[in-house]
Order: structure tokens, then C-alpha cells, then sequence
């Protein structure tokens, strides 16, 4: 009788492909780029960032300028005062936007994405020694619309390989989820 107890149990080894794909799936979710999301707010644009990145293959570069601000026409997106992380391979498109400079102010964590073509080659803006996977959440809120700003729905900037590979996110909050797609190789 004592064996019919165990008939209710998962076989071991089933249990423990179930445990180690558990700890695979966990781990390689450790790191999940950073999204930023944006709504009209009265008459305010707020971008909101959440997520952490991955700094395998990204070289803290060059402190950028102070100051929070959004300039969709030239790719550029900073909500403070920056360090510039670099990485070979950065790639995404050279604007979000339409409209140019536009200042703001900011709260929360360093975040911010500079167009590969711009500054040092592009990157993201991070905290000077930010360390890899740390949560960022912080917000940027400028003046206007998202028809002022002439923002597009989603955009994505990519970087690095393998278990390094990561990515930075631009998108209206109103888009579903399942129609943002993007790529990391």
C-alpha cells in the first residue's frame, strides 16, 4: 500500500527536467533590456523606463550632457545628466520622432538612448557605474503631444551577442504588447 502513496508523486526524472528548465528559464531572464513607454498626461508627454540592462558588451564611454530632454528628429532621449554606454554592434534607427529639442524634467534612474549615428557611435544612457541587472525606473516629462513630438508607435535599439545580447525600447503605452515585435541576436 505504501507504493500506491508515490502514485501521486512526478516521476524524479521529470521533476528534475522540470527544476533545471525553472533555473534555465529564471537565468536568462535575469536580464530583460529596458522599455520605455510613453502617454499624453494634461499637456505633457511622460516617457516611463523600467527593466535592466545587460552591460556584457557595453563600454561605459563618455559622460554626456546635463539636463532632461527628448529630441525625437535626431534619436535622442536623456533623462538626466548621463554617462554614455557604447557597444559595438548598436544598432536601431536614426529617429523616433519628428519633432526637435524639447527640454523636460525627470525623475527616478539615469536612462536614455542615443541613435547609432550620433555621439561615439550611439548607446544608452546609464548611471556612471551602473552595475548589470540592476532594476531602472525612473520618468521624463516634456511639454506637448505625442502628435507635437511626431513620435512613433515603437521603436527598438539592439546590441551585443549571445548572453549579452540586449535591447532599448521606445513605445506608445496605448500599442498591446503583442504587437510590439522587435529582435536580439
Amino acid at each position: 500500500m505504501n507504493n500506491q502513496n508515490h502514485l501521486n508523486e512526478p516521476p524524479k526524472k521529470l521533476r528534475d527536467l522540470f527544476f533545471s528548465s525553472f533555473v534555465f528559464f529564471v537565468a536568462t531572464m535575469a536580464f530583460g533590456g529596458v522599455t520605455v513607454t510613453y502617454e499624453e498626461v494634461g499637456g505633457t508627454v511622460v516617457f516611463t523606463a523600467s527593466g535592466s540592462i545587460n552591460t556584457g558588451d557595453l563600454t561605459e564611454t563618455a559622460n554626456t550632457a546635463t539636463g532632461a530632454f527628448v529630441s525625437p528628429n535626431a534619436g535622442l532621449l536623456q533623462s538626466n545628466g548621463a554617462f554614455l554606454w557604447s557597444a559595438a554592434g548598436f544598432s536601431g534607427p536614426s529617429s523616433f520622432g519628428t519633432a526637435g529639442f524639447t527640454s523636460g524634467t525627470s525623475t527616478g534612474n539615469t536612462f536614455g538612448v542615443r541613435e547609432p549615428g550620433s555621439f561615439a557611435g550611439g548607446g544608452i544612457n546609464l548611471p556612471s557605474g551602473y552595475v548589470s541587472g540592476t532594476p531602472i525606473s525612473g520618468t521624463l516629462t516634456v511639454t506637448g503631444s505625442i502628435a507635437s513630438l511626431g513620435l512613433l508607435p515603437t521603436v527598438t535599439y539592439t546590441w551585443g551577442t549571445g548572453p549579452n545580447a540586449d535591447f532599448f525600447t521606445i513605445r506608445d503605452v496605448s500599442v498591446p504588447v503583442e504587437l510590439v515585435s522587435f529582435s536580439v541576436e
